[in-house]
């Protein structure tokens, strides 16, 4: 099976459906059973965490490519995409603690970690669009088909959580 060549474009906007559909799960989480939220949330946090990895990973390779042609307002607010990565990964691993002891939190508490997730996840992106995007689409920068692939396991994921 051959597998093509997929443009910056295409990726990103897969990626932001597959974001936004998270935080729509994400926002759900008060509206569901115990057990089952506990579950779900660590579920989420897991697959959230290895689709950021994989943003990042992406953002990296452009950036890396485009950096000569930016000013230095850009880099700076590179840094705080980098920031904000960080932020959000560690939040995605603070769901996935509170998700696994349920003796020591309660659902309101992983409830409010679930809903920060998704407000910091919304800001980022919008963030990311409004001062990235439009600078990093004209670019003839291809990614692997092994990409979309990855995308496609993740919303899989997700659709059946």
């Amino acid at each position: 099976m051959t597998v093509d060549n997929v443009r910056l474009d295409e990726i990103l906007s897969r990626e932001r459906r597959l974001f936004q559909r998270v935080t729509d799960h994400l926002h759900r989480c008060r509206f569901i059973r115990l057990e089952d939220s506990r579950l779900t949330a660590g579920k989420i946090a897991a697959l959230t965490l290895r689709a950021l990895e994989q943003h990042t990973e992406i953002e990296q390779e452009v950036f890396d490519t485009v950096v000569g042609h930016w000013t230095r307002e850009d880099m700076e607010r590179q840094k705080i995409l980098g920031s904000q990565h960080h932020q959000l990964k560690g939040l995605c691993k603070d769901v996935r603690t509170v998700s696994q002891y349920p003796k020591q939190y309660s659902k309101e508490h992983l409830c409010s970690l679930m809903l920060l997730l998704a407000r910091m996840l919304s800001g980022h992106l919008e963030y990311e669009e409004s001062d990235f995007w439009s600078k990093i689409v004209t670019e003839e920068k291809e990614f692997s088909g092994a990409v979309m692939s990855e995308l496609t396991r993740l919303e899989g994921e997700l659709a059946a959580l």
